[in-house]
């Protein structure tokens, strides 16, 4: 049965009053709920007779909250309960139909007070049973974050109160038509939300199947009317083929199958494999009509008879032959019962239900809301008409799709911006969109990536016995028989190979011919194709064949003529305890994955300094998109227009004089110049004019120097562009002009707005105080804060070791010292290396410094250095690059020797000396210094520390 649903926001006015008669005359419906009329209660039956008289009223509450209306000659209503928040009815249609239950929602304002209504509509649920039940109005709520747009973001908590209750009550939306959202502020900044909707239970959704609830425009309300329309079912067309997986389970598939494949056919292998799946399909229909039948009544019958023989040997306990059909009888059942739940998953689509979890209630809850929502009930024609006729609707949707890719047209698609920078990295320019050909040609990579690397997955474990056996995957050639995958994997292999690296321990488990151990190639590829025997056979002889103690030896016969290739073997670092490790140097961490893998293989281009003033969080996505378009050049201005022969006429609509491009319209443009100085002279700034869009993004960002003026200068920069669009367009396409100055008030207040309720903590220059009186921002004057630093000797029986590192221009060094529980130094080193990051350089210190604790013969070690991150990586938490791997194994390697040991993080302040030992390293190689050899300087701080002098840190 139809019904009708409505916020009308007041109905005391005359006005208000004939407009809404009018409106319901022309949506008529047996019930009608109105909310939040606002009509006292002595005043209620003289304004609904002036606007339904033919109706009556039900309004139990005092304030005129909630009105129900309903025509006396089709239904028959029974009021059970109500509250300020909700009225609950029976009704009973004086035709055949069926009763069912209605109640209007009209929900508090107040978040608490909602929480009553959750409840109760709980205790509502608790007395429907499995009678139809139908629930709309005003929920003053939410149910997904993207039905919210302006304003506050939707409260994540409210949110799941609000489905928590509507889950518990066995409800769900209705099919809808029309609006997204149902509710608006009518304001400058703009919030819509969808807070009206209808709701209906599964009963009530079977007897109406193709119901559905239509978001009708507002009128002089800021709701939209919602209207309910329960129609009869649609004409369906055949039905098409569906392989249902409960076959798989039937004994005799396999068999019917195998029956139909063996059909003969004539033709070429294409065609007669179309001909034989043709045959098979309609060999399936057969049979699941003769084994399968109509499931639901088989389901019925079966249980009748188990029950009637489960009560016949209950009756004849000494009879086993009715105890043994009644066996047969319930595994029968069982079967028909699990094949049910088998269709019923395939058809609602809801794969996340594990095996076993029987639910046919949500099973066909889901199959009936699946359908509800894909069914098409009005289209717009081509004239602007609204037809509901199925055969029209039908033939529209066929041609809709025919024109969609532009099928009657010769000349292609035209795309506002080229698809090689859209599939770019925003920082580049792009959108960040991942072209499917690059991603794919990623994920054969970590494909690849996961078989050289020996991961013990199911899939690798089953490539390598399939297609590679004894085969090196290096090495490896597909095989004519080889799937395209399989070729595509070891394509992929070629790339990851240019970035792979060993990093080699013992070399015990690097292949000396095959693996790219040495400049990403086996020894096999250095030696042309060649293999020596007498060092073992290619697939078993491993690097560990030139490892003696440690170090690199050369094999005894040896070819000359590759000594070349020997000196380069020995640059390569060997050595320590434990197994090697296979890295990829073109990932941080070392290993492939698909992000690793996609940034390598993808097309690049430079990276863009405009792009960070666009898109960052405090830019609405919307606005982002514009001046992406804007600053490659992409808008549809009139000159672009233009020269694709859409318009003739190219005037800027803002200044009526200059040609309408990109660069006139924002900048050049005499309205525009306008708002730009006089918006940048409230902030006690002087406009200057640049030639192009992307000079003035990067002036712009030039003039914060802090990050809330960066902040605040790029939001401004967005919205004036976003503004002069809007302006442009509103000429345009409405004929409504603005003038200039009321423009900048609103771009100052829109500003104002997204920055009032943030605080900033920032020093007070010239502009951020200006920011602070035009924008009200609220800046809270960074307070410098002096902390105390002392270096901490050890206690007794331990010694310390502070370790540093240092990087200016090309030159990259560490520094480490020993010093005991008197704070005298032991021992000093320096070292300077090829280029290495500053955590790599303190790691490295550290270790060294380890290594010449083992002369000490000392038990107990603390580590100190200033760097957060080593310290991290030491206690085995974040993430190690795999530059630190070889240090990293290293250093467990020695402290697992000793009594006890510990690792501490000390600011700059208190490391001095291991600081003033890195920066004096000037030479390459590796220092060691005894006391004697100190120079003044580190004797200096030496003393300092020993004598426990306070150092001021600044923060």
């Amino acid at each position: 049965m139809d019904c009708l649903f409505w916020n009308i926001r007041g109905v005391n006015s005359k006005e208000k009053q004939i407009d809404v008669k009018n409106f319901l005359a022309r949506h008529s419906s047996p019930i009608i709920s109105l909310v939040e009329t606002k009509v006292a209660l002595s005043n209620a039956v003289l304004i609904k007779n002036r606007i339904l008289p033919q109706y009556q009223l039900l309004n139990p509450s005092l304030n005129g909250r909630i009105w129900l209306l309903w025509q006396q000659s089709v239904v028959d209503i029974e009021l059970l309960s109500y509250s300020d928040q909700f009225l609950h009815c029976k009704v009973k249609p004086t035709s055949s139909q069926a009763s069912f239950y209605h109640t209007t929602i009209y929900g508090s304002n107040n978040a608490a007070e909602r929480i009553s209504l959750w409840r109760d509509l709980r205790a509502l649920a608790q007395g429907i049973g499995n009678a139809q039940w139908i629930m709309g109005g005003d929920f003053n709520e939410v149910r997904y974050s993207h039905e919210k747009m302006g304003g506050r973001r939707a409260h994540t908590r409210r949110m799941d109160k609000f489905n928590d209750c509507i889950s518990e009550c066995s409800l769900q939306d209705l099919k809808a038509l029309g609006s997204h959202f149902s509710w608006s502020n009518h304001q400058t900044n703009r919030i819509v939300c969808k807070l009206d909707r209808i709701l209906v239970n599964l009963p009530w959704l079977l007897h109406n199947a193709n119901g559905y609830v239509q978001y009708l425009a507002e009128g002089l309300s800021d709701h939209s009317v919602l209207k309910v329309s329960a129609q009869p079912d649609f004409p369906s067309g055949p039905r098409p083929f569906k392989y249902f997986q409960a076959w798989e389970h039937h004994p005799q598939f396999v068999d019917v199958v195998a029956r139909a494949w063996r059909q003969n056919f004539s033709g070429s292998p294409m065609f007669r494999l179309v001909r034989k799946l043709q045959h098979l399909k309609t060999v399936l229909k057969d049979w699941n009509k003769e084994v399968f039948g109509p499931l639901h009544s088989q389901l019925q019958s079966s249980r009748k008879k188990m029950e009637e023989l489960q009560l016949a040997s209950l009756n004849r306990p000494a009879n086993n032959a009715l105890l043994a059909q009644a066996a047969v009888a319930k595994d029968n059942y069982l079967v028909l019962l699990r094949r049910e739940e088998t269709f019923l998953r395939q058809k609602s689509r809801q794969t996340w239900l594990s095996d076993g979890d029987r639910n046919s209630k949500f099973f066909y809850s889901s199959i009936k809301a699946r359908i509800a929502h894909n069914t098409l009930r009005k289209v717009q024609l081509a004239n602007g008409t609204i037809s509901e006729d199925h055969a029209l609707i039908k033939d529209h949707a066929v041609t809709y799709y025919q024109k969609l890719l532009n099928a009657e047209h010769s000349h292609p698609i035209q795309h506002a911006v080229n698809w090689d920078t859209v599939c770019l990295p925003k920082e580049e320019g792009g959108l960040g969109l991942r072209r499917l050909g690059e991603w794919n040609d990623a994920a054969m990579g970590v494909r690849f990536w996961e078989i050289a690397s020996n991961q013990p997955s199911l899939w690798a474990t089953w490539i390598r016995r399939k297609y590679l056996k004894k085969k090196n995957v290096w090495t490896a050639f597909p095989s004519t028989t080889g799937t395209l995958v399989w070729k595509r994997i070891l394509k992929a292999g070629e790339w990851i190979r240019v970035k792979t690296k060993y990093i080699i321990f013992q070399g015990n488990s690097i292949n000396l011919w095959n693996d790219p151990w040495l400049n990403g190639h086996g020894l096999k590829h250095h030696f042309h194709g060649q293999t020596l025997l007498y060092w073992g056979p290619p697939n078993v002889a491993t690097v560990n064949k030139f490892i003696v103690d440690g170090k690199w030896r050369k094999p005894h016969r040896w070819p000359t003529e590759f000594d070349h290739l020997w000196e380069t073997i020995l640059e390569i670092d060997i050595g320590g305890a434990g197994p090697d490790i296979l890295i990829w140097t073109g990932a941080k961490l070392g290993v492939v994955n698909y992000n690793t893998a996609w940034h390598h293989v993808r097309s690049r281009r430079p990276s863009l300094d405009w792009t960070k003033a666009i898109w960052n969080p405090i830019q609405p996505p919307r606005r982002s998109f514009l001046c992406w378009q804007a600053c490659l050049n992409r808008l549809p201005t009139l000159h672009r227009l233009k020269n694709h022969q859409l318009v003739q006429d190219d005037r800027c609509l803002l200044c009526s004089s200059g040609t309408e491009d990109v660069t006139h319209l924002f900048l050049h443009c005499s309205f525009s110049a306008f708002v730009w100085a006089a918006i940048l002279k409230s902030l006690g700034l002087s406009r200057v004019r640049q030639l192009s869009l992307l000079n003035q993004f990067s002036w712009f960002s030039s003039i914060g120097k802090s990050i809330t003026e960066k902040k605040v200068m790029q939001f401004l920069l967005t919205q004036i562009m976003w503004s002069l669009w809007l302006e442009r367009n509103a000429r345009l396409f409405r004929h409504q002009k603005c003038p200039k100055t009321i423009l900048v008030r609103r771009i100052l207040t829109v500003t104002s707005n997204a920055f009032k309720e943030m605080y900033f903590e920032d020093s007070f220059s010239p502009l951020s105080k200006a920011m602070c009186k035009v924008f009200g921002l609220n800046i809270v004057e960074k307070q410098s804060t002096t902390k105390e630093v002392i270096w901490q000797p050890p206690q007794e029986g331990w010694i310390k070791i502070n370790s540093d590192g240092s990087k200016a221009d090309d030159r990259f060094a560490y520094g480490a010292l020993i010093r005991d529980h008197r704070g005298d130094c032991l021992q000093a080193l320096t070292a300077r290396v090829r280029a290495a990051s500053i955590n790599i350089l303190e790691l490295k210190g550290l270790v060294e410094g380890l290594s010449l604790c083992s002369s000490l013969i000392t038990p107990r070690i603390w580590l100190e250095t200033d760097s957060t991150t080593v310290v991290a990586w030491i206690q085995g938490k974040g993430h190690v690059p795999w530059t630190a791997f070889r240090d990293l194994r290293r250093f467990h390697c020695l402290t697992s020797s000793l009594c006890e040991w510990k690792v501490s993080h000390t600011y700059r302040e208190g490391n001095k000396a291991a600081d003033l030992l890195a920066a004096h390293q000037s030479l390459m190689g590796f220092t060691i210094y005894e006391p004697p050899l100190f120079w003044e300087e580190l004797q200096l701080v030496l003393k300092e520390d020993k004598e426990g002098k306070v150092q001021l840190r600044t923060q």
